[in-house]
Protein backbone atom coordinates (compact mmCIF):
# COMPACT_ATOMS: atom_id res chain seq x y z
CA UNK A 1 0.00 0.00 0.00
CA UNK A 2 1.50 3.21 -1.05
CA UNK A 3 1.80 6.23 1.60
CA UNK A 4 0.71 9.49 0.01
CA UNK A 5 1.57 12.86 1.39
CA UNK A 6 -1.85 14.80 0.91
CA UNK A 7 -0.29 18.52 0.12
CA UNK A 8 -3.02 21.37 0.36
CA UNK A 9 -2.43 23.79 -2.77
CA UNK A 10 -1.42 27.10 -1.16
CA UNK A 11 -4.25 29.17 -3.58
CA UNK A 12 -6.53 26.48 -1.86
CA UNK A 13 -4.48 27.02 1.70
CA UNK A 14 -6.01 31.17 1.50
CA UNK A 15 -9.38 29.99 0.37
CA UNK A 16 -9.90 27.63 3.13
CA UNK A 17 -8.66 29.92 5.50
CA UNK A 18 -10.59 33.01 4.19
CA UNK A 19 -14.30 30.51 4.42
CA UNK A 20 -12.68 29.25 8.02
CA UNK A 21 -12.55 33.03 9.00
CA UNK A 22 -15.39 34.37 7.69
CA UNK A 23 -17.72 31.76 9.40
CA UNK A 24 -15.46 32.10 13.06
CA UNK A 25 -16.21 36.23 12.98
CA UNK A 26 -19.58 35.12 12.44
CA UNK A 27 -19.79 33.25 15.16
CA UNK A 28 -18.19 35.64 17.75
CA UNK A 29 -20.24 38.38 16.36
CA UNK A 30 -23.48 36.52 17.49
CA UNK A 31 -21.71 36.23 21.08
CA UNK A 32 -20.77 39.50 20.90
CA UNK A 33 -17.22 38.88 21.50
CA UNK A 34 -15.08 41.94 22.76
CA UNK A 35 -11.65 43.32 24.19
CA UNK A 36 -11.14 47.00 24.99
CA UNK A 37 -8.87 49.26 22.95
CA UNK A 38 -6.41 51.41 24.72
CA UNK A 39 -5.61 52.52 21.82
CA UNK A 40 -9.21 54.04 20.96
CA UNK A 41 -10.79 53.67 24.77
CA UNK A 42 -13.53 51.94 22.91
CA UNK A 43 -14.25 48.18 23.11
CA UNK A 44 -13.37 46.53 19.98
CA UNK A 45 -15.59 43.82 18.25
CA UNK A 46 -15.34 42.05 15.21
CA UNK A 47 -17.05 42.60 12.01
CA UNK A 48 -19.13 40.08 10.44
CA UNK A 49 -18.54 39.28 6.57
CA UNK A 50 -22.28 36.77 7.09
CA UNK A 51 -24.76 39.96 7.15
CA UNK A 52 -25.76 43.28 4.16
CA UNK A 53 -22.75 45.49 4.89
CA UNK A 54 -19.88 42.64 5.04
CA UNK A 55 -21.62 40.58 1.73
CA UNK A 56 -21.76 43.96 0.09
CA UNK A 57 -18.13 44.69 1.25
CA UNK A 58 -16.82 41.51 0.18
CA UNK A 59 -18.75 42.00 -3.63
CA UNK A 60 -17.46 45.59 -4.11
CA UNK A 61 -14.10 45.64 -2.99
CA UNK A 62 -13.03 41.77 -4.20
CA UNK A 63 -10.83 43.27 -7.47
CA UNK A 64 -9.50 46.19 -5.53
CA UNK A 65 -8.55 44.10 -2.69
CA UNK A 66 -6.27 41.84 -5.50
CA UNK A 67 -5.02 44.81 -6.75
CA UNK A 68 -4.06 46.54 -3.84
CA UNK A 69 -2.40 43.67 -2.23
CA UNK A 70 1.19 45.60 -1.92
CA UNK A 71 3.68 42.89 -2.88
CA UNK A 72 1.87 42.20 -6.10
CA UNK A 73 3.01 45.89 -7.33
CA UNK A 74 6.80 45.20 -5.81
CA UNK A 75 6.99 41.48 -7.20
CA UNK A 76 6.23 43.09 -10.52
CA UNK A 77 8.60 45.85 -10.62
CA UNK A 78 11.59 43.59 -9.21
CA UNK A 79 10.84 40.81 -11.92
CA UNK A 80 11.24 42.89 -15.03
CA UNK A 81 14.71 44.40 -13.56
CA UNK A 82 15.86 40.38 -12.55
CA UNK A 83 14.08 38.64 -15.45
CA UNK A 84 16.12 40.77 -18.84
CA UNK A 85 19.40 40.94 -16.35
CA UNK A 86 18.64 37.11 -16.30
CA UNK A 87 17.53 36.50 -19.95
CA UNK A 88 19.97 38.40 -21.69
CA UNK A 89 22.95 36.39 -20.58
CA UNK A 90 23.90 39.24 -17.65
CA UNK A 91 23.65 37.25 -14.16
CA UNK A 92 25.01 33.78 -15.98
CA UNK A 93 28.07 36.20 -16.85
CA UNK A 94 28.49 37.88 -13.52
CA UNK A 95 28.49 34.28 -12.04
CA UNK A 96 31.20 32.84 -14.11
CA UNK A 97 32.68 36.08 -12.91
CA UNK A 98 32.03 34.97 -9.50
CA UNK A 99 33.04 31.52 -10.11
CA UNK A 100 36.79 33.11 -10.71
CA UNK A 101 36.99 34.36 -7.12
CA UNK A 102 37.07 30.77 -6.11
CA UNK A 103 34.97 31.63 -3.35
CA UNK A 104 33.95 28.47 -0.72
CA UNK A 105 30.18 27.81 -0.23
CA UNK A 106 30.62 28.92 3.27
CA UNK A 107 31.42 32.94 2.45
CA UNK A 108 28.21 32.60 0.12
CA UNK A 109 25.89 31.55 2.50
CA UNK A 110 27.60 34.23 4.82
CA UNK A 111 27.06 36.84 2.39
CA UNK A 112 23.15 36.13 1.81
CA UNK A 113 22.52 35.77 5.65
CA UNK A 114 24.25 39.32 6.15
CA UNK A 115 22.82 40.85 2.98
CA UNK A 116 19.23 39.68 4.02
CA UNK A 117 19.53 41.03 7.40
CA UNK A 118 20.79 44.72 6.19
CA UNK A 119 17.96 44.64 3.65
CA UNK A 120 15.56 46.08 6.06
CA UNK A 121 17.11 49.28 5.71
CA UNK A 122 14.84 49.97 2.29
CA UNK A 123 11.91 48.39 3.78
CA UNK A 124 10.33 44.72 2.48
CA UNK A 125 12.63 45.33 -1.00
CA UNK A 126 14.59 41.90 0.70
CA UNK A 127 11.80 39.49 0.16
CA UNK A 128 11.06 40.59 -3.43
CA UNK A 129 14.60 41.46 -4.83
CA UNK A 130 17.17 40.04 -2.80
CA UNK A 131 15.75 36.00 -2.49
CA UNK A 132 15.07 35.65 -6.07
CA UNK A 133 18.77 37.16 -6.97
CA UNK A 134 20.07 34.81 -4.48
CA UNK A 135 18.82 32.12 -5.99
CA UNK A 136 20.01 32.69 -9.77
CA UNK A 137 23.44 33.26 -8.07
CA UNK A 138 23.62 30.61 -6.15
CA UNK A 139 24.60 27.94 -7.75
CA UNK A 140 27.99 29.41 -9.05
CA UNK A 141 28.76 29.55 -5.46
CA UNK A 142 28.48 25.72 -5.02
CA UNK A 143 24.91 26.59 -3.28
CA UNK A 144 21.45 24.92 -4.35
CA UNK A 145 18.52 27.62 -5.28
CA UNK A 146 16.63 26.03 -2.86
CA UNK A 147 19.06 26.69 0.15
CA UNK A 148 19.89 30.19 -1.04
CA UNK A 149 15.76 31.08 -1.01
CA UNK A 150 15.53 29.20 2.67
CA UNK A 151 18.49 31.00 4.01
CA UNK A 152 17.92 34.10 2.36
CA UNK A 153 14.14 34.05 3.58
CA UNK A 154 15.23 33.48 7.05
CA UNK A 155 17.35 36.32 7.23
CA UNK A 156 15.33 39.03 5.66
CA UNK A 157 12.00 37.69 8.04
CA UNK A 158 13.65 37.08 11.51
CA UNK A 159 16.24 39.69 11.24
CA UNK A 160 14.00 42.11 10.07
CA UNK A 161 15.34 44.77 13.08
CA UNK A 162 18.42 44.31 13.28
CA UNK A 163 20.67 46.79 10.86
CA UNK A 164 23.78 48.38 11.17
CA UNK A 165 21.96 51.44 9.69
CA UNK A 166 18.66 53.34 10.48
CA UNK A 167 15.82 51.05 8.89
CA UNK A 168 12.44 52.50 7.75
CA UNK A 169 10.75 50.53 10.56
CA UNK A 170 12.80 53.04 13.26
CA UNK A 171 11.57 56.22 12.94
CA UNK A 172 7.76 54.82 12.35
CA UNK A 173 7.84 53.00 16.00
CA UNK A 174 9.70 55.53 17.64
CA UNK A 175 7.09 58.02 16.93
CA UNK A 176 4.25 55.46 18.31
CA UNK A 177 6.22 54.73 21.19
CA UNK A 178 6.92 58.68 21.73
CA UNK A 179 3.04 59.06 21.44
CA UNK A 180 2.40 56.77 24.02
CA UNK A 181 4.71 58.08 26.36
CA UNK A 182 4.75 61.70 26.49
CA UNK A 183 2.69 61.49 29.71
CA UNK A 184 5.57 60.01 31.91
CA UNK A 185 7.93 61.57 33.74
CA UNK A 186 10.63 62.12 34.12
CA UNK A 187 11.32 61.91 30.44
CA UNK A 188 15.35 60.72 31.15
CA UNK A 189 14.93 58.01 28.65
CA UNK A 190 15.92 58.24 24.42
CA UNK A 191 12.81 57.29 22.07
CA UNK A 192 13.75 58.80 18.90
CA UNK A 193 14.86 56.93 16.09
CA UNK A 194 17.87 55.78 17.19
CA UNK A 195 16.74 54.86 20.83
CA UNK A 196 17.62 50.63 19.68
CA UNK A 197 20.80 51.75 17.78
CA UNK A 198 22.93 50.26 19.64
CA UNK A 199 21.75 46.51 20.22
CA UNK A 200 20.32 46.00 16.65
CA UNK A 201 23.70 46.94 15.32
CA UNK A 202 25.25 44.47 17.96
CA UNK A 203 22.35 42.18 17.01
CA UNK A 204 23.48 42.20 13.53
CA UNK A 205 26.99 40.64 14.41
CA UNK A 206 25.06 37.85 16.80
CA UNK A 207 22.47 36.97 14.55
CA UNK A 208 24.35 36.14 11.21
CA UNK A 209 26.37 33.34 12.88
CA UNK A 210 23.41 31.89 14.63
CA UNK A 211 21.51 31.83 11.48
CA UNK A 212 24.44 30.15 9.55
CA UNK A 213 25.07 27.66 12.58
CA UNK A 214 21.38 26.11 11.91
CA UNK A 215 21.35 26.23 8.31
CA UNK A 216 24.61 24.34 8.13
CA UNK A 217 23.35 21.90 11.18
CA UNK A 218 19.98 21.56 10.19
CA UNK A 219 18.65 23.08 7.14
CA UNK A 220 21.52 22.23 4.26
CA UNK A 221 21.84 18.10 5.48
CA UNK A 222 18.12 17.81 5.07
CA UNK A 223 17.85 19.10 1.77
CA UNK A 224 20.93 17.30 0.69
CA UNK A 225 18.99 13.96 1.73
CA UNK A 226 16.55 15.05 -0.56
CA UNK A 227 19.02 15.42 -3.52
CA UNK A 228 18.93 19.29 -3.34
CA UNK A 229 22.86 18.89 -3.70
CA UNK A 230 24.96 21.66 -6.11
CA UNK A 231 28.52 21.25 -6.71
CA UNK A 232 30.61 23.88 -6.94
CA UNK A 233 31.21 24.44 -10.99
CA UNK A 234 34.70 24.96 -12.48
CA UNK A 235 35.47 28.21 -13.93
CA UNK A 236 35.19 28.71 -17.28
CA UNK A 237 36.71 32.22 -19.50
CA UNK A 238 34.08 33.98 -21.00
CA UNK A 239 34.64 34.94 -24.38
CA UNK A 240 36.27 38.46 -25.13
CA UNK A 241 32.83 39.82 -26.30
CA UNK A 242 31.23 38.48 -22.86
CA UNK A 243 33.81 39.93 -21.09
CA UNK A 244 33.70 42.81 -23.03
CA UNK A 245 29.84 43.60 -22.70
CA UNK A 246 30.14 42.53 -19.00
CA UNK A 247 32.45 45.44 -18.27
CA UNK A 248 30.24 47.62 -20.24
CA UNK A 249 27.35 46.83 -18.69
CA UNK A 250 28.42 46.72 -15.19
CA UNK A 251 30.10 50.38 -15.81
CA UNK A 252 26.55 51.98 -16.90
CA UNK A 253 24.91 50.68 -14.38
CA UNK A 254 27.18 51.71 -11.13
CA UNK A 255 27.33 55.00 -13.18
CA UNK A 256 23.60 55.14 -12.99
CA UNK A 257 23.75 54.04 -9.18
CA UNK A 258 26.51 56.72 -8.62
CA UNK A 259 24.19 59.50 -10.55
CA UNK A 260 21.06 58.52 -8.21
CA UNK A 261 23.69 58.62 -5.61
CA UNK A 262 24.62 62.04 -6.09
CA UNK A 263 21.54 63.38 -6.65
CA UNK A 264 20.53 62.24 -3.32
CA UNK A 265 23.60 62.79 -1.46
CA UNK A 266 24.61 66.23 -2.95
CA UNK A 267 23.58 69.78 -1.90
CA UNK A 268 20.87 69.38 -4.48
CA UNK A 269 18.95 66.93 -1.95
CA UNK A 270 16.53 65.67 -4.98
CA UNK A 271 15.80 62.52 -3.39
CA UNK A 272 16.02 63.16 -0.07
CA UNK A 273 12.76 63.91 2.60
CA UNK A 274 11.21 67.51 3.02
CA UNK A 275 13.41 67.75 6.17
CA UNK A 276 16.61 66.74 4.65
CA UNK A 277 16.90 63.03 6.32
CA UNK A 278 16.47 59.57 4.40
CA UNK A 279 14.20 57.85 6.42
CA UNK A 280 11.01 57.33 4.36
CA UNK A 281 12.47 59.36 1.66
CA UNK A 282 11.84 59.10 -1.82
CA UNK A 283 15.64 57.48 -2.14
CA UNK A 284 14.73 54.93 0.51
CA UNK A 285 10.92 54.35 -1.01
CA UNK A 286 12.25 54.31 -4.14
CA UNK A 287 14.82 51.73 -3.30
CA UNK A 288 12.97 48.70 -5.06
CA UNK A 289 12.62 50.75 -8.52
CA UNK A 290 16.15 52.08 -8.48
CA UNK A 291 17.75 48.44 -7.81
CA UNK A 292 15.38 46.99 -10.14
CA UNK A 293 16.14 49.56 -12.98
CA UNK A 294 19.78 49.15 -12.45
CA UNK A 295 20.05 45.76 -12.78
CA UNK A 296 17.56 45.85 -15.86
CA UNK A 297 19.75 49.27 -17.20
CA UNK A 298 22.46 46.47 -16.96
CA UNK A 299 20.87 43.40 -18.76
CA UNK A 300 19.62 45.71 -21.56
CA UNK A 301 23.09 47.03 -21.92
CA UNK A 302 24.62 43.54 -21.62
CA UNK A 303 22.18 41.83 -24.10
CA UNK A 304 22.46 44.88 -26.96
CA UNK A 305 26.40 44.41 -26.69
CA UNK A 306 27.02 40.80 -26.63
CA UNK A 307 24.53 40.57 -29.81
CA UNK A 308 21.43 38.94 -27.59
CA UNK A 309 18.97 41.58 -28.09
CA UNK A 310 18.97 42.88 -31.61
CA UNK A 311 15.37 44.95 -31.50
CA UNK A 312 13.02 46.58 -29.05
CA UNK A 313 10.79 43.09 -29.11
CA UNK A 314 13.55 41.51 -27.59
CA UNK A 315 14.11 43.53 -24.63
CA UNK A 316 10.55 43.32 -24.00
CA UNK A 317 10.22 39.60 -24.25
CA UNK A 318 13.42 39.68 -21.86
CA UNK A 319 11.39 42.06 -19.23
CA UNK A 320 8.54 39.58 -19.44
CA UNK A 321 10.96 35.99 -18.41
CA UNK A 322 10.44 36.47 -14.63
CA UNK A 323 6.97 37.43 -14.86
CA UNK A 324 6.07 34.44 -17.00
CA UNK A 325 8.06 31.64 -14.82
CA UNK A 326 6.54 32.81 -12.11
CA UNK A 327 2.80 33.39 -13.15
CA UNK A 328 1.90 31.02 -10.37
CA UNK A 329 2.13 33.71 -7.77
CA UNK A 330 -0.88 35.82 -9.12
CA UNK A 331 -2.95 32.69 -8.51
CA UNK A 332 -1.99 32.22 -5.08
CA UNK A 333 -1.76 35.82 -4.46
CA UNK A 334 -5.19 36.32 -5.25
CA UNK A 335 -6.59 34.12 -2.97
CA UNK A 336 -3.91 35.73 -0.56
CA UNK A 337 -5.12 39.22 -1.07
CA UNK A 338 -8.59 38.25 -0.19
CA UNK A 339 -8.15 36.58 2.83
CA UNK A 340 -5.35 39.14 4.35
CA UNK A 341 -8.37 41.87 3.46
CA UNK A 342 -11.04 39.79 5.27
CA UNK A 343 -8.92 39.79 7.67
CA UNK A 344 -8.40 43.58 8.45
CA UNK A 345 -11.84 44.26 8.06
CA UNK A 346 -13.36 42.13 10.36
CA UNK A 347 -10.49 43.08 12.81
CA UNK A 348 -10.19 39.68 14.43
CA UNK A 349 -6.46 39.93 14.47
CA UNK A 350 -6.52 43.48 16.54
CA UNK A 351 -9.02 41.77 18.47
CA UNK A 352 -6.31 38.24 19.25
CA UNK A 353 -3.37 40.79 20.00
CA UNK A 354 -5.43 42.58 22.28
CA UNK A 355 -7.38 39.70 24.74
CA UNK A 356 -3.52 38.09 24.58
CA UNK A 357 -1.60 41.65 25.72
CA UNK A 358 -4.61 42.12 28.35
CA UNK A 359 -3.84 38.47 29.58
CA UNK A 360 -0.03 38.83 29.35
CA UNK A 361 -0.45 42.06 31.77
CA UNK A 362 -2.32 40.78 33.90
CA UNK A 363 -0.12 38.08 34.98
CA UNK A 364 1.80 38.78 38.35
CA UNK A 365 5.31 38.73 37.51
CA UNK A 366 7.26 41.14 39.80
CA UNK A 367 10.94 40.75 38.49
CA UNK A 368 11.36 42.80 35.59
CA UNK A 369 13.61 40.55 33.60
CA UNK A 370 10.74 37.28 33.83
CA UNK A 371 8.73 39.88 32.75
CA UNK A 372 10.54 41.17 29.63
CA UNK A 373 11.09 37.34 28.88
CA UNK A 374 6.84 36.55 28.94
CA UNK A 375 6.10 40.13 27.06
CA UNK A 376 9.08 39.10 24.16
CA UNK A 377 7.04 35.27 24.17
CA UNK A 378 4.02 37.26 23.88
CA UNK A 379 5.18 39.35 20.86
CA UNK A 380 6.68 36.04 19.02
CA UNK A 381 3.29 34.09 19.89
CA UNK A 382 0.55 36.89 18.59
CA UNK A 383 2.87 37.31 15.74
CA UNK A 384 2.04 34.44 14.26
CA UNK A 385 -1.85 36.05 13.58
CA UNK A 386 -0.57 39.66 12.61
CA UNK A 387 2.94 40.18 10.99
CA UNK A 388 2.37 44.34 10.79
CA UNK A 389 4.79 45.60 13.39
CA UNK A 390 3.04 48.39 13.39
CA UNK A 391 -0.16 47.64 13.40
CA UNK A 392 0.47 45.23 16.42
CA UNK A 393 2.59 48.23 17.98
CA UNK A 394 -0.05 50.69 17.78
CA UNK A 395 -2.36 48.43 19.94
CA UNK A 396 -0.29 46.95 22.66
CA UNK A 397 2.16 49.79 23.34
CA UNK A 398 -0.26 51.99 25.54
CA UNK A 399 -0.99 48.75 27.65
CA UNK A 400 2.95 47.61 28.20
CA UNK A 401 4.98 51.23 27.90
CA UNK A 402 2.62 52.46 30.95
CA UNK A 403 2.98 48.76 32.77
CA UNK A 404 6.87 47.84 32.44
CA UNK A 405 7.55 52.21 33.56
CA UNK A 406 5.84 51.37 36.40
CA UNK A 407 8.61 48.13 37.11
CA UNK A 408 11.16 50.98 36.43
CA UNK A 409 11.63 50.04 32.43
CA UNK A 410 11.65 52.80 30.31
CA UNK A 411 9.83 52.43 27.03
CA UNK A 412 13.39 51.70 24.75
CA UNK A 413 13.59 48.89 25.89
CA UNK A 414 10.01 47.69 25.59
CA UNK A 415 10.43 48.95 22.32
CA UNK A 416 13.50 46.72 21.83
CA UNK A 417 11.86 43.45 23.30
CA UNK A 418 9.38 43.79 21.05
CA UNK A 419 11.11 44.00 18.00
CA UNK A 420 12.63 40.59 19.15
CA UNK A 421 9.69 38.64 19.81
CA UNK A 422 8.38 40.59 16.52
CA UNK A 423 10.88 39.69 14.14
CA UNK A 424 11.92 36.14 15.17
CA UNK A 425 8.26 33.88 14.03
CA UNK A 426 7.81 35.87 10.79
CA UNK A 427 8.99 32.90 9.11
CA UNK A 428 6.37 30.40 10.23
CA UNK A 429 3.41 32.38 9.60
CA UNK A 430 1.63 31.52 6.15
CA UNK A 431 0.06 34.93 7.27
CA UNK A 432 3.22 36.69 6.06
CA UNK A 433 2.86 38.58 3.11
CA UNK A 434 5.22 37.92 1.02
CA UNK A 435 5.01 34.10 2.05
CA UNK A 436 2.95 33.26 -1.49
CA UNK A 437 5.90 34.88 -3.35
CA UNK A 438 8.45 32.39 -1.53
CA UNK A 439 6.41 29.59 -2.12
CA UNK A 440 5.68 31.08 -6.04
CA UNK A 441 9.95 31.12 -6.28
CA UNK A 442 10.28 27.31 -4.93
CA UNK A 443 7.60 26.29 -7.59
CA UNK A 444 10.35 26.51 -9.94
CA UNK A 445 12.36 23.82 -8.06
CA UNK A 446 9.70 22.05 -6.51
CA UNK A 447 6.51 21.24 -8.56
CA UNK A 448 4.00 20.26 -5.61
CA UNK A 449 5.96 22.55 -2.67
CA UNK A 450 3.36 23.55 -0.03
CA UNK A 451 3.51 25.79 2.92
CA UNK A 452 4.24 22.71 4.83
CA UNK A 453 7.55 22.38 3.40
CA UNK A 454 8.62 26.25 4.82
CA UNK A 455 7.55 25.29 7.96
CA UNK A 456 8.86 22.25 8.30
CA UNK A 457 12.59 23.35 6.98
CA UNK A 458 12.48 27.28 8.94
CA UNK A 459 10.82 26.35 12.41
CA UNK A 460 14.00 25.23 14.05
CA UNK A 461 15.66 28.69 12.78
CA UNK A 462 12.49 30.35 14.45
CA UNK A 463 13.00 28.67 17.71
CA UNK A 464 16.56 28.96 18.11
CA UNK A 465 16.29 32.59 16.92
CA UNK A 466 13.94 33.65 19.72
CA UNK A 467 15.94 31.62 21.96
CA UNK A 468 19.23 32.81 21.76
CA UNK A 469 18.06 36.47 20.89
CA UNK A 470 16.30 37.02 23.73
CA UNK A 471 18.98 35.90 25.80
CA UNK A 472 21.21 38.27 23.81
CA UNK A 473 18.29 41.35 25.00
CA UNK A 474 18.63 40.02 28.52
CA UNK A 475 22.35 39.84 28.74
CA UNK A 476 22.47 43.41 27.23
CA UNK A 477 19.53 44.32 29.49
CA UNK A 478 21.22 43.19 32.57
CA UNK A 479 24.46 44.38 31.95
CA UNK A 480 22.75 47.58 31.53
CA UNK A 481 24.29 48.52 28.41
CA UNK A 482 22.67 51.43 26.94
CA UNK A 483 20.04 50.26 23.81
CA UNK A 484 20.61 53.37 21.63
CA UNK A 485 21.14 57.28 21.82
Amino acid sequence: MRNKTRRVHPATLFFLLTIGLIFLVWLMDIYGVSVFNPHTGKYLRVQSLLNAEGARWLMRNSITNFSAFAPVGMVVVSLLGIGVAEDSGFLNALSHQLTRLKWKPRWGLLIMILLGILSNVVGDAGYVFLVPLMALLAPRLGIHPVVAIMVTFVSVACGYSANWMLSSMDPLLARITQDVSSGLTPQNFNSGPYANYFFMFGSTLFLTPVIYWVAKKTLIPKLEEKGMVQELEEFKELAHREKRSLNIAALIGLTFLFLIGWLTFSSLGLFRGVSGELVRSPFIMGALMILSLSLGIMGVVYGLSSGKYKRDVDVVMGLTSGIRVLSIYFVIAFFAAQFFACLTYTQLDQLIVLFFGHLTASVAVDNPTWALLLFIIYCAWVNLIMVSALGKWVLISPIFIPLFWAMGISPDVVQTAFRVGDSATNVVTPFLYYCPFILALLHRYIPRVSFGFIFSNTWKFSVVILIAWALFFLVWFKLGIPFGV
